[in-house]
């Protein structure tokens, strides 16, 4: 309805989300590379071969996630099932009993869990605590999203006990500064994966229609608040007036200025065309209030 035709996200939750846009275009960037890039950087000897170092999933819904690391970096995979109680409902969830591993020996080895986010974190410490059970070596989590609604002491706890070395998660969304402040944290940067998105030759190119297009949504938006309020009076005249009238200026505008100036006349045809719509709605709104006003004058 708004004209969007293609979405870029970063590690969805669920690809399945794509489903919702069947006839758009729906691109789900992973941000394995600034991972491992990070990785390396701050840990200097760590060795990422399948002798030395193991993915593992904290639940079969990240498997997906955790394959590509798995078979871009050669190292062997493991996985936890969540065993739940289906009997029993809490907080609207079946809880947890246990966390079962499968997959090969991780002693002695280095460990590396990829999950999509973390909230309060309860899944990947007790996976944590069930992983340090088997004498691994290091253990160090990725997550796309720490938004640690919750749970920053358990994480420092884990810590202090040497159970978990470093945690890294990407800037894509909110950190607040007592999570940069932890010593086991370490902030992924994506500002350049994002610029170089951005400022590829097929977007750059359409910078040049934003600034009319900014225009166009301000009035857009201005004209959408305007209308809750006529449809409480019953004027739907004047919503309907102002959705005809600046169709036909923008169609209008749209065959004459693309003849002249190609796509950019479409992005100037809108701009124009989006303040008719409000300026219709508002002169009627204004109408109505002054009405109302001259009754409550003579009352």
């Amino acid at each position: 309805a708004m004209g969007v035709t293609n979405f870029i996200t970063f590690d969805a939750h669920d690809p399945r989300v794509n489903n919702a846009i069947p006839l758009g275009g729906f691109d789900n960037v992973q941000a394995a590379y600034q991972m491992i890039k990070a990785l390396l950087r701050s840990v200097s000897d760590i060795k990422l071969d399948a002798d030395h170092t193991m993915i593992v999933s904290p639940d079969e819904g990240g498997m997906g996630r955790c394959i590509y690391y798995s078979s871009v970096l050669g190292l062997d995979l493991g996985m936890f099932y969540k065993r739940r109680n289906y009997s029993v409902i809490v907080n609207g969830k079946n809880p947890i009993v246990q966390h079962e591993y499968i997959g090969g020996p991780l002693e002695g080895k280095r460990v590396l869990i990829i999950d999509d986010m973390i909230a309060s974190g309860e899944s990947v410490i007790d996976v944590i605590n069930e992983i340090q059970k088997q004498n691994v070596s290091d253990v160090y989590a990725a997550v796309s999203f720490a938004f640690f609604t919750a749970g920053l002491e358990k994480f420092d706890k884990l810590y202090e006990e040497g159970k978990l070395k470093k945690l890294y998660s990407t800037n894509l969304t909110y950190a607040p500064p007592e999570l940069l402040k932890r010593p086991w944290f370490v902030q992924v940067d994506m500002c350049k994966f994002i610029a170089k998105i951005l400022f590829a030759n097929e977007f750059y190119g359409a910078w040049e229609f934003v600034p009319f297009l900014m225009v166009a949504s301000v009035f857009n938006a201005a004209t959408g608040y305007l209308g809750p309020i006529l449809a409480a009076e019953n004027k739907t005249k004047p919503m309907a007036k102002s959705a005809i009238y600046s169709a036909i200026v923008n169609i209008a505008l749209s065959v004459v200025l693309v003849y002249f100036m190609g796509i950019q006349g479409a992005t100037i045809a809108t701009m124009i065309a989006s303040p008719v719509s409000y300026f219709i709605r508002h002169k009627a709104l204004g109408f109505i209030l002054n009405n109302k006003t001259h009754k409550c004058n003579i009352i």
